[in-house]
């Protein structure tokens, strides 16, 4: 089986394959080193080229992405287009023949319905069936041929199918059925015409529920002074108004808030016979008118505040719209009572005037009663404005002011012809101071006049720039200005008392006020000096030839002693008077002359004027004299420095020019050109020639 081989032989022939293997690992070394240096000589060429074969992938891979993208669109743009146009036909296909289904079954409908209400026995359930298919047809159809006439068949039918159950449906409303009129209410509000139901509903409380109560509480006014109807009736408003919006939920599916607001406005507006012809024809019958009308107005108010409490504590959103056409339904009626208000309060205020007797048969008495006369008047005053504003918030404010300047202006000629009659009986030469205090309780009366006339005015204000503020808010629930000549009075007179302007009301008062105030007071002076006027009629100039005596040997005549007297006399007959006189005589004597301005008591102001009123009248005296001796210049002299003395006396200094005068009396002749220098120039020739000076140069 084995060949036997000697042991020197197996060793040769290893020691050969061995020689032979290591040969050929050399020369297998040998090539991979020569191919291992051809591989890393040739790596960067490698390098690159699998660079650019990668980046051309790329460009290759993105070409073929948009070469995808634009078939995709390209199949898709045209899968899409074939599609719609598939289904555009699909569409007109399917139209065409819903479109001559429902034109079949739109006629068919037509008839059908046609001889269901022909029909004296009526199936009103069928027919609203069939015309609720009918609509349903009709909007199947919109947009195609024929609309036009469909819609008007559609709509007749709706008119037909109303009018055949409207007696049911009112019915229903007016016996408050709730079950039948909510069945009403689903048929209306199935063929678009629940409002027409509505006003169904409105019609039949405006006609019959509210206006069979508004007959009940008119209806015999010709025979009733029952003056609260217009009250009652709108009491009866509010209190139906809670039951108005229960029949709305439970009926008509809503809260009712609006519908009922449109409600009570249509009610305002078409009440017969009307409020204004009731209100008229009351006014007519009886005589005291502004109670009636304040009556009317209070109770527009009151249901004025009523409705708005009730949107405000139910906190209601109701477009302005509405709410403005319900004010205007409460309140636009009263505007013809508003402008009637004037006039009727004129004629009011004139004849409490009239019946005022003043004067009476003598200045005593006359006074007296225009004492008590004032309190009426500003009583009656203050009434008007109440009134006005009771009846018109404020919009007739402009016409009260025109009424009372007329009013005050009567008066005023009232108390002009008191004084007068004052005047007349003060025209004597000896003191009355009895008539003096009249004279000075008139010129109270003036004052206390001035004062309640500024308070007047000061009310007026305030409430003028009230209503300003009221109707710069724009409120609502009001009566508005009537009248276009109002509304610009009423802004012109309102921006002069916005600007702060004084005596803007009764600026027309001012001029008569001061004229009467003036005139008493010249009347008050004229009493105090009536017997200084008496006095120096007694005037006398001596012709004696004494002017050699010294001047101590002359004495002050009788008259200027007893005006001396007089004067002397004076402050304790004037302060009671006028020591501390009351607010309104300090004003009235502040009117007629500004010397009381001062920070003086009035007696003194007073007896300053009646000083310079005698120092005034002396002076006329004096320059009337023709002729005058020595001695006689000595003398007035005199009587001159007496007058002086008195006045020092009171507190007052005599005229300077009287001061002169007696200075020109006491110059002897010969020295008259030289010592008179620096006098009045007139003074100086005036008593030269008095004194008979011959001056030669």
């Amino acid at each position: 089986m084995f060949k036997y081989v000697p042991k020197n032989e197996k060793e040769k022939a290893v020691e050969e394959s061995v020689s032979k293997l290591q040969l050929y690992v050399q020369e297998a070394n040998t090539s991979i080193e020569s191919t291992t240096h051809g591989i890393i000589s040739t790596m960067p060429v490698i390098a690159n080229d699998t660079k650019k074969l990668m980046e051309q992938a790329k460009q290759l891979k993105k070409k073929m992405n948009l070469l995808e993208k634009d078939i995709t669109k390209s199949e898709t743009a045209f899968s899409i287009a074939n599609l719609e146009r598939l289904a555009d036909l699909k569409t007109k296909l399917e139209a065409a023949k819903n479109f001559l289904e429902q034109n079949d079954s739109f006629s068919k409908l037509t008839h059908e319905l046609d001889d269901l209400l022909e029909n004296e026995k009526k199936d009103i359930s069928l027919a609203c069936e069939k015309l609720f298919a009918l609509q349903y047809s009709y909007q199947a159809q919109l947009g195609l041929a024929g609309q036009a006439e469909r819609e008007l068949v559609l709509e007749e039918f709706k008119n037909r199918l109303e009018a055949s159950i409207t007696s049911d449906v009112v019915k229903a409303l007016a016996e408050y059925n709730v079950e039948e009129s909510r069945k009403y209410v689903d048929m209306f509000e199935k063929i678009d015409r629940l409002p027409q139901m509505k006003n169904y509903y409105g019609t039949l409380q405006r006609e019959q529920y509210y206006g069979a109560k508004w007959i009940e509480v008119t209806g015999s006014l010709e025979n009733s002074d029952n003056q609260r109807f217009l009250a009652d009736f709108y009491e009866f408003i509010i209190a139906s108004w809670g039951k108005q919006l229960k029949w709305y939920r439970d009926v008509f599916k809503s809260d009712g808030v609006v519908e009922t607001i449109q409600l009570i406005t249509e009610l305002l507006n078409s009440l017969h016979p009307t409020r204004e012809n009731i209100i008229s024809g009351y006014l007519k019958r009886i005589s005291e008118k502004m109670d009636f009308l304040m009556d009317i107005s209070t109770s527009n108010e009151k249901f004025a505040t009523a409705i708005v409490e009730k949107i405000e504590e139910n906190d209601w959103k109701l477009p302005l719209e509405k709410l403005t056409n319900l004010s205007n339904a409460v309140f636009n009626f009263f505007n013809i009572f508003i402008v009637q208000y004037s006039s009727i309060e004129q004629s009011l205020l004139n004849s409490q005037l009239e019946d005022t007797k003043i004067l009476q048969t003598n200045s005593s008495d006359t006074i007296r009663s225009l004492d008590n006369s004032l309190v009426k008047i500003f009583e009656w005053v203050q009434q008007s404005i109440d009134r006005q504003t009771k009846i018109t918030q404020n919009c007739a404010i402009v016409s009260l002011i025109y009424i009372l300047n007329t009013f005050f202006k009567s008066f005023l000629e009232k108390m002009k012809k008191a004084q007068l009659q004052l005047d007349a009986s003060s025209r004597n030469d000896h003191q009355d101071w009895n008539l003096l205090q009249i004279c000075i309780t008139f010129l109270q009366i003036i004052g206390n006049f001035k004062i309640k006339l500024d308070d007047v005015e000061e009310t007026i204000k305030k409430m003028m720039l009230a209503k300003w503020k009221e109707i710069k808010s724009k409120e609502e629930f009001c009566y508005k200005l009537v009248g276009q000549r109002d509304i610009s009075d009423f802004e012109r007179i309102t921006n002069r008392l916005i600007a702060n302007e004084t005596s803007v009301i009764f600026e027309t008062l001012t001029t008569p006020i001061d004229g009467i105030a003036k005139d008493s007071h010249h009347m008050l002076l004229r009493l105090i000096f009536a017997p200084i006027e008496g006095f120096f009629k007694k005037l006398e100039i001596s012709d004696s030839n004494d002017a050699d005596l010294p001047d101590y040997s002359f004495s002050p005549f009788e008259y200027i002693t007893e005006i001396g007297q007089f004067l002397l006399t004076l402050p304790q007959n004037l302060e009671p008077l006028l020591l501390n006189p009351a607010k309104p005589l300090k004003l009235a004597l502040e009117m007629s002359d500004a010397s009381y301005k001062e920070n003086i008591p009035s007696a003194d102001i007073l007896l300053s004027l009646v000083a310079d009123e005698t120092c005034a009248l002396y002076q006329e005296k004096i320059l009337h004299v023709h002729s005058i001796g020595d001695g006689g210049a000595k003398q007035l002299a005199t009587d001159i420095e007496y007058l002086g003395s008195v006045l020092e006396e009171l507190g007052l200094t005599i005229s300077s020019q009287l001061k002169q005068i007696a200075q020109l009396l006491k110059i002897k002749g010969e020295q008259y050109l030289t010592s008179s220098s620096g006098i009045d120039p007139r003074l100086v020739a005036a008593i030269r020639q008095m004194r008979n000076i011959n001056i030669t140069e």
